[in-house]
């Protein structure tokens, strides 16, 4: 988890435009961007929901077909969409 509002406002003072809309996105199948209030109890409580939806630990299909570990990462980022 990390905050890139500095990132995304740094973006858009350096196109020089002065009204519109920032649209940020991440491109990969196991990252997610949403919105959040960034403060230290939501920092922790966000991933502590996510790994009691979808835990790290578990077994998942994915990781059984093509040998890593990475399959609860893919569920989570399908329930907080790209």
């Amino acid at each position: 988890m990390r905050d890139v509002t500095q990132e995304l406002a740094g973006a858009v003072r350096a196109s020089g435009m002065r009204t519109g809309l920032c649209h940020a996105f991440v491109v990969g199948s196991t990252a997610s961007l949403t919105t959040i209030e960034f403060e230290p109890g939501l920092a922790r409580d966000f991933p502590a929901a996510l790994e009691r939806v979808a835990p790290s630990a578990a077994s998942y299909e994915h990781e059984a077909r093509w040998g890593d570990d990475n399959g609860h990462s893919h569920v989570r980022a399908t329930l907080v969409g790209p």
